[in-house]
């Protein structure tokens, strides 16, 4: 609707020694539609002369600061935008041919502020626009007081035992719980959105209220907990990329912490790149919970450039398995049982070696191939 000014303040950064005695000092406001100002002329003699002075004592040098005009109170229609116009004159000595008055003004994006400097040029001469916005800070008349409510918001954990220290959070504004759980607070009538929050526990947002009465507001956080998944694959070697999904929601590859979990049980899986899977099922009943995870490799991460160069045969083997490094000449090798135990543990010379696998049961097993440059595991068959 219309709103009453009352009072106009610019922000003046420096005052002028010398020219700071304005003669025929007017304010004039007048509303437009407008929303940029072009350069051109804008005519203002008929807007409305808010304030004026036969001569206007301008602050000291050092006042900078806010300075503030008490304007006749003038009603700004619902809608509109304003022009303010600022003029006196004539002056001997012109505030802009020597010192001056400076004013904080904002960058915007369009010209909205013009100004001239002649003291005894006739109008409409402008000597430019800018779209440097002078600060301006201005003072509506109060409307009439919206009654106001007590509102009281209790914070419990499961709806029994206080909260302190929790936020409290209802439009913009944020308050903290007492020891007894409590915020009291007075607002307008209206509608508002809140929310609760306390670190460690659910959180609770997005609340809407109707706030026509006096209202007492029970909110419950329950307790969240956090799942730590320390993944490692066989051999200790560090798993960076593992697929986390817990009780069917799958979380972002290497994401290993799983927090806002309530108490309960839950299922897991694990998934990585040249592992087996491993799923399992974990109750948490405390705040902090970490599962240690040892993937099993699957045989499948021998390097492409390297395939032609590195080989393990005969696969199955019977008697004897042959492994070659072609143009490695040194290596460590092992062969790992299916869960994971070390067998046996030879050393590659010269870049061949042949292994007796007759006293090996029948079953899978993993190379494990160790060179300066690399680890390469080859998943190999032993039959009879």
């Amino acid at each position: 609707g219309d709103k009453t000014i009352t009072e106009i303040a610019f922000d003046l950064t420096h005052n002028s020694g010398t020219s700071n005695i304005l003669p025929n000092f007017k304010i004039i406001f007048k509303p437009t539609t407008a929303t940029t100002l072009t350069g051109a002329f804008a005519n203002t003699s008929d807007g409305t002369i808010v304030f004026q002075a036969p001569t206007y004592q301008m602050p000291a040098p050092a006042a900078t600061g806010w300075h503030t005009w008490d304007v006749e109170d003038y009603v700004l229609p619902a809608g509109q935008n304003l022009i303010i116009e600022v003029v006196w004159g004539l002056l001997d000595d012109y505030c802009g041919s020597g010192d001056e008055f400076t004013v904080n003004g904002t960058q915007v994006a369009e010209n909205r502020a013009a100004y001239g400097y002649s003291d005894s040029e006739l109008s409409p001469g402008y000597d430019g626009s800018s779209n440097i916005l002078p600060n301006l800070f201005v003072t509506f008349e109060a409307t009439e007081e919206p009654v106001s409510h007590n509102v009281t918001f209790t914070v419990t954990e499961d709806g029994t035992t206080p909260l302190e220290g929790a936020s409290v959070k209802i439009g913009s504004a944020t308050y903290l719980t007492n020891t007894d759980g409590v915020v009291n607070i007075s607002l307008y009538e209206g509608d508002y959105i809140f929310g609760a929050t306390k670190t460690g526990y659910s959180k609770v947002e997005n609340q809407e209220l109707a706030l026509t009465e006096d209202k007492n507001i029970a909110i419950s956080l329950s307790r969240v907990m956090y799942i730590n998944f320390n993944i490692i694959g066989q051999w200790n070697t560090v798993v960076t990329d593992a697929v986390v999904t817990l009780n069917d929601q799958a979380y972002p590859a290497g994401q290993y912490m799983i927090e806002g979990l309530v108490a309960g049980s839950y299922t897991y899986s694990i998934n990585a790149l040249h592992y087996f899977p491993k799923t399992g099922q974990i109750d948490i009943t405390e705040f902090d919970n970490q599962i240690d995870i040892e993937l099993i490799a699957d045989g499948t991460e021998l390097d492409n450039n390297n395939q032609s160069q590195l080989s393990v045969y005969p696969n199955p083997a019977k008697d004897v398995l042959n492994v070659r490094l072609g143009n490695t000449l040194t290596a460590d090798v092992q062969i790992i049982n299916i869960i994971g135990e070390v067998v046996s543990s030879h050393k590659v010379v010269n870049g061949a070696l042949n292994i007796n696998t007759q006293s090996l049961p029948v079953g899978t097993y993993f190379v494990r191939i160790m060179t300066n440059e690399k680890l390469t595991v080859k998943k190999v068959s032993i039959v009879r």
